[in-house]
């Protein structure tokens, strides 16, 4: 073997070992745990905070529709979508009602997204996928950040009914 092929080689073996844009899968379990439990969210749930996928700080609060997003800082796959962000109930103060009880993740479709698990797991769960209105009813903000990480505004999301 020459020289030049030693050197590739030994660079493709590094890159490899190296894992440096490897994307973060969501587990359906994870997915369960904060799509639907509101106070007890797994530990492997909580990881995804700990590692800097998604921030307390990069929380973008929606007070008018008492929801609010957490973007992804990291990529993110969930059935091979893409996780753009996390949509949670939010209220500072609870005026008696009309406060929704659902959780979503907001998705970016890939070429390879598994939409016949997602449906299965959301049948399962008793949750909705939609995707006829989901850059519409985002806050502009929200709705712009994230057509701009997915390079497209045919998004996706999937909704679950939160365990109260």
């Amino acid at each position: 073997m020459n020289k030049s092929k030693k050197l590739t080689l030994m660079a493709l073996l590094i890159l490899t070992g190296l894992n440096v844009h490897a994307d973060e899968i969501l587990t359906a379990q994870q997915a369960k745990s904060i799509l639907t439990d509101e106070n007890q969210i797994l530990p492997q749930s909580k990881q995804l905070f700990v590692s800097g996928v998604f921030s307390k700080k990069k929380f973008i609060p929606d007070a008018e529709s008492y929801t609010g997003y957490y973007l992804a800082n990291k990529n993110l796959n969930f059935m091979n979508f893409g996780v753009l962000a996390y949509q949670v109930i939010y209220f500072s103060v609870d005026v008696g009602c009309c406060i929704g009880s659902e959780n979503a993740l907001i998705l970016a479709p890939k070429s390879n997204s598994n939409l016949a698990g997602l449906q299965t797991f959301a049948k399962e769960h008793q949750c909705v996928i939609d995707s006829s209105s989901v850059v519409s009813d985002l806050p502009d903000q929200v709705s712009v950040k994230l057509i701009s990480k997915a390079k497209t505004s045919k998004l996706l999301s999937i909704s679950c009914k939160v365990d109260r």
